[in-house]
């Protein structure tokens, strides 16, 4: 093998080695941003459904087991128990929300 070939050879093993760094770092950045276990995902759940004005007054608890969210408590209105349910949806990782949520007024 001549020596234009063998360092055409290396220059393609440090592209290749380059490549496979970036895909490694880009992958360890987006697991650090998305919940990976059900403690944090429930605790992503919890802060977001506190912050969130329509759930004002309700009294709602989350538990999270295999990336499905139970929704538990009471809300007031028929939309507060949507925008819960769709808020839990919406925090990355939840897989499945289930809604065990009541109204306060017996509906």
């Amino acid at each position: 093998m001549t020596i234009s070939a063998q360092l055409i050879r290396l220059a393609g093993v440090f592209v290749l080695a380059a490549g496979i760094q970036a895909c490694s770092t880009m992958g360890s950045q987006q697991a650090s941003t998305s919940p990976t276990n059900d403690s944090q995902i429930n605790s992503q759940v919890t802060a977001a459904l506190s912050r969130d004005p329509t759930l004002a007054g309700s009294d709602i608890a989350a538990t999270t087991q295999n990336a499905e969210v139970r929704l538990t408590g009471l809300v007031d209105t028929r939309l507060a128990r949507q925008q819960a349910v769709q808020t839990a949806a919406d925090i990355p990782g939840v897989r499945h929300v289930v809604d065990d949520l009541r109204l306060s007024n017996g509906d």
